[in-house]
């Protein structure tokens, strides 16, 4: 069915919409007036300035425009309780894990938790062994539901590569201070 500008116009007179929104509730509908209205309030939260009042006694009819339609709020989204976010913090922590590698084999594999226990317990212990552990070969990763993505392994594969890179260096230097000092 062809939409006519009248269809259009009377939709507009019921509806605060613009033509655009107006023609394309009438094209959904097919044309039918009441579809149309349905439809865009239900689409849009929108509810019809001049309501569908009818009434001889005029002052009922000011009571029914002085009434506000206020729309629907939005649903509010629920903040999580306080013991929902300890159990998700405890399941992080203790279902992903830290493994170190070396030379292609698994040395070993720390919870999370266990890790950061650690860290807090022997900040100046843990950290240097962890660097030692670097210069060394060993090779950090995460694995698990939560933190065994690849941009978090990837990192620490760039972390261990560079260390690789410096421990070479050192050597290199090293072996040809000893050659020179060989030589002489």
């Amino acid at each position: 069915m062809e939409i006519t500008l009248e269809q259009v116009e009377r939709l507009r007179e019921k509806m605060d919409v613009s033509y655009g929104e107006a023609r394309a509730a009438l094209e959904h509908s097919g044309g039918d007036l009441l579809g149309a209205l349905i439809w865009l309030e239900e689409k849009q939260g929108k509810r019809t300035e001049k309501g569908g009042f009818y009434s001889t006694d005029s002052s009922a009819r000011r009571e029914a425009e002085e009434r506000i339609v206020l729309p629907a709020d939005p649903p509010r989204r629920e903040r999580p309780s306080l013991g929902a976010m300890l159990k998700k913090l405890w399941t992080v922590l203790v279902e992903n894990e830290m493994e170190v590698w070396r030379k292609g084999k698994l040395l070993s594999s720390v919870p999370v938790f266990i890790l950061i226990l650690l860290l807090i317990l022997g900040f100046w212990v843990v950290i240097p062994v962890l660097i030692i552990g670097l210069f060394l070969g060993c090779r950090y990763t995460f694995h698990g539901p939560d933190l065994g993505r690849e941009d978090l392994n990837d990192l620490m594969s760039a972390v261990s590569d560079t260390a690789e890179r410096v421990a070479a260096e050192f050597k290199d230097g090293a072996e040809k201070k000893h050659k020179k000092a060989g030589d002489e």
